[in-house]
């Protein structure tokens, strides 16, 4: 067969040659045929091919040939341009043969027709083989070979196109069981080459991709929380899983979004507490086999973690603290710094690579604060919002020393403040002889009335005090007003036994005073009620104490009464205490009757230091009958407190005590015993 077409090209070839050298002939050599197209067409394969121009009317027949079966027909009609090889099934090598009465035969090119094998590996994917032609096609992207696919419910379309010398295909099935047809097509000459159609029963065993979640970001105007991914490959994509990563370290199933190019979940969590961690994954339409069914699933995506934002405002250098967590989830580039003024716009303020920063603010109010993260491959991410309320801390509009009390030797303050304000402590200061102040002492500030104890204050001088408000940063700020305490003092007239005490106005209170009451100590017992209250105005009393037989000391202080002030105290101040200093005396009777109105032979004492007493009974001979140490105790005219009665008559006594003063007082003498 070959043989025999080498002759005829060489015949046609001399023909060409002998008509060219005989310029008197017309005769022209007819063109060999130009292949359109070859179709399959079930099982029979059709040729087609452009009809041969013949001029001279020498056109004898078409001769049909395939290496394989050698001459397969003839057909005398030029026009005729269409041959059906009926019942192929396999690769054939076409070529179409012109033969003329003048030269003989022209061979076209020799093709195959397009045939595609299909291979079910039962493993979610269709295995698509075709042979190559050989038919001219322009190089990629031109003539591209289309991939064809039928399902019951979708009628054909190409599903793909691949470049001209491509002959293997493998498709995802993307349904769960379905018998699918698949055909390859390419374009021709006016016609395209369709392959056989193959098919077969196919089942999506391959679950979706594995998403790739793109960002998780929290929205500063709404603080909702939207998390972001790509559209998944698969196109059987029914929708996505939204995992959340709890407290203890476990995702959990927060939501389900349905559609495959529904890639963003936005809903409201509380983003004050920490950062939040999210994961997605795609299923499709195809259930699973486990029991319960379910549907088919990807991985889970890699978890993406936000940024936390936490911060404060520190007055004392006017500064917000901010520090926050890094970003999880893609490679960080940098950090934004976005701050939202009470009077401006979001204003980007610093980019960092740190987890920290330090912003002066000057403008009070509140500021709202937000962290951008951009990646590496400009990704973009915010954190939570917090808000920092920047303000100056004002003094205290109350800083006000309630009193200044002398109790013991010891100055007892109570001060009130305004605690809204910027406060901590509060410095107690007193005043020296040269008129300046130093600190004596700090108490911290808990409630709105704070108390301070001077210990080391001389009771006996006026002390001047005033209290300095120190802040949140331990500045002194604003000063109070200043107090002085009350000093008390005594003067006694030995004579008259009267004590003229006196003392110091007490200057501070913000109330007017109302009075001072003046309180005997007598004995170390203070008096149930004051033995006198005078006007605000009035600053000494005289006290006659003819008749107050103090046996060890007789001391005075005063107190200080206030109206209620303006802030509803209505308050006190003590002043020192003072004890009076006359000669010790002491009234000794000259006669006592046991059995009537004067039973016990007891002297009154004044001024007497306790306990250095005694006093002793004598007889007539000279014989001790009885002694006491006791100056409270008298003589009841018995022998040694027995019940054996002393007869009548004068008896000697002897007293010896100290005064307050120290000095020994002895007396002497007798009393009469009359029964």
């Amino acid at each position: 067969m070959f043989h025999r077409h080498i002759c005829l090209l060489f015949t046609f070839f001399m023909v060409i040659g002998l008509s060219n050298a005989n310029a008197k002939s017309e005769k022209v050599l007819l063109p060999p045929p130009v292949w359109e197209c070859i179709q399959t067409i079930g099982a029979d394969v059709v040729l087609n091919w452009s009809v041969v121009p013949d001029p001279g009317s020498n056109f004898v027949q078409y001769e049909v040939h395939s290496l394989e079966d050698g001459l397969i027909t003839t057909i005398a009609n030029i026009n005729t341009t269409s041959y059906t090889h009926v019942g192929i099934n396999s690769i054939k090598n076409y070529f179409i043969v012109v033969i003329d009465n003048l030269t003989g035969p022209s061979s076209s090119l020799v093709i195959q027709n397009l045939r595609m094998t299909l291979n079910n590996p039962n493993n979610g994917t269709a295995i698509i083989n075709w042979n190559n032609t050989n038919f001219p096609m322009a190089g990629p992207p031109a003539r591209p070979v289309d991939i064809n696919r039928n399902l019951p419910t979708i009628p054909w379309m190409a599903i793909d196109s691949v470049t001209s010398n491509t002959v293997l295909y493998r498709d995802t099935i993307d349904v769960c069981q379905e018998l699918i047809e698949y055909q390859i097509s390419f374009p021709g000459n006016g016609c395209d080459f369709t392959s056989n159609i193959i098919g077969d029963i196919f089942e999506d065993k391959i679950s979706p991709d594995i998403p790739v979640v793109s960002n998780v970001t929290i929205d500063s105007l709404t603080g909702l929380v939207s998390i972001n991914w790509n559209q998944n490959g698969q196109p059987d994509t029914y929708g996505y899983i939204v995992y959340l990563q709890n407290a203890a370290g476990n995702v959990i199933e927060l939501d389900t979004v349905w559609g495959i190019g529904s890639t963003s979940f936005t809903y409201s969590e509380n983003t004050s507490l920490g950062t939040l961690t999210y994961s997605i994954a795609a299923f499709d339409s195809c259930f699973t086999t486990s029991v319960p069914a379910t549907y088919q699933t990807s991985a889970k995506a890699d978890i993406h973690t936000t940024t936390f934002l936490q911060g404060y405002f520190d007055p004392c250098g006017s500064l917000g603290i901010l520090d926050w967590t890094a970003y999880a989830g893609w490679p960080i580039d940098h950090y934004e710094v976005f701050v939202n003024a009470p009077t401006g716009p979001w204003t980007l303020v610093l980019s960092t690579n740190a987890l920290q920063h330090s912003e002066i603010f000057t403008e009070t109010g509140f500021h709202e604060v937000v962290i951008g993260i951009v990646g590496v491959n400009g990704e973009k991410s915010f954190s939570n919002k917090i808000t920092l309320n920047v303000s100056t801390n004002p003094a205290p509009s109350v800083n006000y020393i309630l009193t200044a009390s002398v109790i013991g030797q010891q100055v007892h303050i109570r001060h009130l403040v305004d605690t809204s304000g910027n406060v901590s402590a509060i410095a107690f200061e007193r005043q020296r002889k040269d008129g300046s102040f130093y600190e004596v002492g700090r108490e911290n500030v808990f409630l709105p009335v704070t108390s301070f104890i001077d210990e080391e204050a001389n009771v006996e001088e006026v002390n001047v005090y005033r209290a300095i408000i120190v802040d949140s940063c331990g500045f002194l700020t604003t000063i109070s007003d200043t107090v002085y305490t009350t000093v008390l003092g005594i003067v006694g007239d030995s004579v008259n036994y009267i004590n003229t005490v006196s003392w110091t106005p007490y200057i501070g209170f913000d109330g007017t005073i109302q009075r001072y009451d003046l309180f005997r100590v007598v004995d170390g017992q203070i008096s149930p009620s004051a033995i006198a209250s005078v006007g605000p105005n009035t600053y000494s009393y005289d006290d006659n104490v003819l008749n107050e037989f103090v046996r060890n000391e007789l001391c005075y202080y005063v107190v200080a009464v206030e109206n209620t002030n303006s802030y509803g105290y209505a308050e006190r101040a003590n002043s020192n205490l003072d004890c009076s200093e006359f000669t010790p005396t002491v009234f000794i009777p000259n006669a006592f009757t046991p059995n009537g109105f004067n039973p016990i032979f007891i002297p009154k004492y004044s001024y007497m230091k306790l306990p250095l007493f005694q006093m002793r009974i004598y007889d007539r001979w000279g014989e001790e009958i009885y002694q006491t140490e006791n100056p409270l105790k008298g003589w009841n005219g018995h022998y040694d407190d027995s019940y054996q009665p002393a007869p009548d008559g004068a008896y000697i006594y002897t007293i010896r005590f100290y005064g307050i003063d120290d000095k020994q007082m002895f007396f002497k003498g007798h009393v009469n015993l009359l029964r």
